[in-house]
């Protein structure tokens, strides 16, 4: 779930030894063109065989939230305790899920920068969360700016959230131990109005 890997390649740029891997191969072809300080790896997060154990591992951009069903996030989990450490540390970016329904206006989003010359890359999307069921749904439209002209395409997801109980069960079926939970990037205590929810946790 690393993507193209840019989390990674700015820990590696701190000296880090980096492993990033990704479900889909044009991510990591992607990430391997632009990141030669990280390993890159192609494989389902829920099945992971790497010959290596590591110190920490973590998933960003509540990514773990694509698992709509419980059996893959603990799948997942159990993965990654096989690759770390005894007392290694795992850390989670998630979204919490709130009591109320919402919808955002659609929006559009330009890169900051512009990785191919020649070509123009922006999308437009439309963000809903529906409380009972505590999935956010994301519909998009990526367009494409050549000197042909502009070729566009849909893409949609559904990000399943869950309650803090349900991830601590979560962890600990996966061999996990709750350690701390952070508010915000300053790594203040997270509490239920806190704008991002960022786990830590250790192998037990």
């Amino acid at each position: 779930m690393a993507a193209i890997g840019e989390a990674g390649a700015d820990l590696a740029s701190r000296g880090f030894s980096v492993t990033a891997v990704d479900y889909t191969s044009e991510m990591v072809e992607e990430g391997r063109r632009r990141f030669e300080n990280v390993e890159f790896v192609v494989a389902d997060i829920r099945c992971l065989q790497l010959p290596k154990v590591y110190d920490f591992a973590f998933i960003g951009s509540n990514d773990l939230h694509h698992f709509q069903k419980r059996e893959d996030r603990v799948q997942a989990l159990t993965a990654i305790n096989n690759h770390v450490r005894s007392g290694g540390g795992l850390g989670l970016e998630l979204w919490h899920p709130r009591k109320d329904s919402w919808q955002s206006p659609k929006r559009t989003f330009h890169q900051l920068q512009q990785q191919h010359a020649g070509r123009r890359v922006w999308k437009e999307a439309q963000t809903s969360y529906d409380s009972e069921t505590m999935l956010i749904s994301i519909d998009q439209k990526v367009f494409v700016e050549t000197a042909k002209g502009v070729d566009s395409f849909d893409h949609c997801l559904q990000l399943q959230l869950f309650d803090r109980q349900d991830l601590i069960e979560d962890l600990e079926a996966a061999g996990f131990q709750l350690r701390a939970e952070y508010g915000n990037y300053s790594l203040e205590p997270w509490s239920n109005q806190s704008p991002h929810w960022l786990v830590e946790a250790v192998k037990v």
